[in-house]
């Protein structure tokens, strides 16, 4: 009679409720949403890619008939080919129901080479992986796939504005991009990762702020570029389906050093 007891006093009857995941480093944890990180995986997926497709509510035979294709004709392409086509030529009622189930090539790249140089170089609780952050916060340690996402669509969707620009804002405007595809170089990402003496654009003066490269010849460096403009797929994905709010800290911004 005891557990039957304690089931009945106990709130929302005896049943388990999910504990919300903490705030890291006291920033509110919002993170992309499952249908989001399909979305990602859709929009930076190539020809190219080796990734496992599932296709849902017979989406596969939807698409044959909408356009005509002869089942052995379709069936004969690679699964991930078979998504693009239906992604790119099929009508808005189909794409929901494509689900990529890995990481394309691009995004394991990042996991693997170039999300260690920014949890460990940018992240930390003291600068954009706490509330010292600003207008650009990460969520670290990336330990799930929605951390990994969200980090990245933040990336992915940054701007900041520079004496070089007439205006810009977080997620839109004009500014420099964190990730600028195929400009490598002229991303933030690269930018504030070199010494100030070294860089086009120099990182805010931050104390305890030092750089994470030595060099245009460091390793890390090299692997940034060559992610931006060899890896990510080109021209930038539109992400306007997706609604996300970033984390933001304090308004006051450090300054920023002129641009030489």
């Amino acid at each position: 009679m005891q557990p039957e007891q304690n089931k009945a006093a106990a709130p929302h009857g005896g049943k388990t409720v999910p504990t919300p995941p903490p705030n890291l480093n006291g920033v509110e944890r919002r993170l992309l949403t499952a249908n989001d990180i399909n979305l990602m995986r859709q929009k930076e997926l190539q020809s190219n890619d080796r990734v496992n497709v599932r296709f849902d509510n017979n989406v596969d035979k939807r698409f044959m008939k909408l356009r005509n294709i002869q089942f052995n004709d379709f069936n004969a392409k690679k699964p991930v080919d078979r998504a693009l086509m239906i992604l790119e030529d099929g009508d808005d009622s189909m794409k929901a129901d494509v689900k990529v189930l890995g990481d394309p090539g691009s995004i394991m790249e990042y996991r693997r080479s170039i999300q260690p140089i920014v949890l460990n170089g940018c992240a930390m609780a003291n600068c954009h992986g706490g509330l010292k952050g600003g207008d650009f916060i990460l969520y670290n340690p990336a330990d799930t796939d929605a951390i990994v996402y969200t980090d990245l669509y933040i990336m992915m969707r940054y701007k900041k504005k520079l004496a070089e620009t007439q205006s810009a804002g977080l997620f839109g405007g004009t500014g420099r991009k964190m990730i600028d595809r195929g400009a490598g170089a002229r991303s933030l990402l690269a930018q504030f990762a070199l010494p100030a003496d070294v860089s086009e654009v120099d990182h805010p003066q931050v104390t305890g702020y030092d750089f994470v490269v030595r060099n245009m010849d460091d390793v890390r460096f090299k692997q940034v570029l060559d992610w931006i403009n060899k890896s990510l797929k080109q021209p930038d994905p539109d992400y306007a389906a997706i609604k996300y709010d970033p984390p933001m800290g304090p308004a006051t911004q450090p300054a920023t050093r002129p641009t030489r």
